[in-house]
């Protein structure tokens, strides 16, 4: 059996397995013993056996099917009540039908009945309702006892009227008000609680948002200026650029480095100047790549595709120079609409492909991206003709394209190709009209 019920659920629906069991076993044993017992008492052949089997018949139930507690959580109090209520009724109307009988010699003991419905109550009746169902439950099992005893003054006056008339009437009102305390502080905790969850809610919301703020500063940077960087140092490693050029380039990585600062001051900006922000209301609708361009993410997937390809293809990395055949299509996603966190991360995801090739692809003379929709699935692709992988680099960005995979709910992959070159494919399953968050 599998429980899925929420922690609050789950105390409550362990605590009426153990009451129901307890008074099922309880009541069976009266059973039997009035059943062997001369001269039993009518109103003890019929409580404790009927007693008995609701508490089976409600404890199999319930655990066959505990996602229904809470709408059956009232049946334990009333089944609860039964040895107040029957009692109450059948030994009053009994003594008003027979002179000779009077209610207290007849009247069996009350404090344990009386407790055992009360903490059930409180238990499992929900506060906005328990002071109500508390008043209904003693107006049924009390009435027919205080009219009694109201009505014959030389019963009330006896140890045991007196001892019946208090249980019923003050004891009872004093447990009203504990209940009526109980319900109010109960709805108090209930608000603090749920105040409290908002709050703690807020904050992870709030650092999911600086953790994907951080992750898109850092991708910015690392297809930026960290990109311009590493072929720098590269090339002077290798004694290929003079000091002029040297100091021309990291005048450009200055630059870049400002650039990227620049935008995400702007971007923290314009979020501090939204009242009240939401998620889906920080969240810009523009991208800016790594050669300082700006995107609009309202564009269709497509476009921002063929956008990125074109100004990427433009950067000055050493093995784009090389190139002479470029192939590219990328195809229209119809009814799949994207968020704006998506398509950035995609956009970025086919940046970072093009400039490894940029950086890596040694001897490169053709380069191949697409973006194809076939079968339910769009698959993005960027295949070259250069070197391969080397086993070295591409770990960040494989984590990255993995992640990405993951949200997508899609597979990454990046190898080396048999006949020459590198692949670098994320595909994703997609259906009409899906909204993919």
């Amino acid at each position: 059996m599998t429980l899925v019920l929420d922690p609050h659920s789950h105390l409550k629906y362990k605590a009426g397995l153990a009451i129901l069991c307890a008074i099922g076993i309880a009541a069976s044993i009266g059973t039997l013993l009035h059943s062997v017992q001369p001269n039993a008492h009518p109103i003890d052949k019929i409580v404790p056996p009927v007693l008995s089997i609701g508490c089976v018949a409600l404890f199999l139930y319930l655990y066959r099917k505990p996602e229904n507690l809470d709408r059956f959580s009232s049946a334990i109090p009333i089944l609860m009540a039964l040895p107040i209520v029957i009692p109450s009724w059948f030994f009053t109307l009994e003594a008003f039908a027979s002179p000779a009988t009077t209610l207290v010699d007849r009247y069996p003991p009350l404090t344990t009945p009386l407790f055992l419905w009360i903490t059930v109550t409180l238990i499992f009746i929900p506060p906005q309702h328990l002071l109500k169902f508390v008043c209904v439950g003693w107006f049924v099992g009390a009435s027919p006892v205080l009219v009694y005893l109201l009505l014959h003054p030389a019963e009330l006056t006896a140890l045991r009227g007196l001892d019946l008339f208090i249980s019923f009437g003050p004891a009872t009102l004093v447990q009203s008000a504990m209940v009526l305390f109980y319900s109010r502080l109960q709805v108090l905790l209930d608000k603090l609680y749920s105040e409290r969850l908002q709050y703690y809610s807020k904050i992870i919301e709030e650092q999911a948002i600086r953790a994907s703020a951080m992750e898109e500063a850092f991708t910015q940077f690392h297809n930026g200026p960290l990109q311009s960087l590493a072929v720098l140092l590269r090339d002077v490693q290798r004694d290929r650029v003079p000091s002029p050029e040297v100091v021309r380039r990291l005048a450009q990585l200055n630059a870049e480095i400002r650039d990227v600062g620049q935008s995400l001051i702007a971007s923290t900006q314009t979020e501090e100047s939204i009242a009240n922000p939401s998620p889906e209301a920080i969240v810009r609708s523009s991208l800016r790549l790594g050669s300082g361009t700006l995107l609009d993410l309202n564009l269709p997937l497509d476009r921002l595709l063929h956008e990125v390809y074109t100004v990427t293809l433009k950067r000055n990395l050493p093995h784009f120079q090389t190139i002479r055949a470029k192939i590219r299509n990328f195809d229209r996603l119809e009814n799949v609409a994207l968020t704006f966190d998506l398509k950035r991360e995609l956009c970025l995801w086919l940046e970072e492909s093009l400039c490894n090739v940029g950086k890596h692809a040694q001897g490169v003379t053709r380069i191949q991206v697409t973006g194809t929709c076939e079968n339910g699935r769009y698959t993005l692709t960027v295949r070259d003709n250069g070197v391969g992988l080397q086993a070295s680099r591409g770990q960040q960005g494989t984590k990255q394209s993995q992640r990405l995979a993951q949200r997508l709910g899609g597979t990454f992959r990046r190898e080396s190709l048999p006949e020459g070159g590198a692949i670098c494919e994320l595909s994703w399953s997609v259906e009409s009209g899906k909204s993919l968050l």
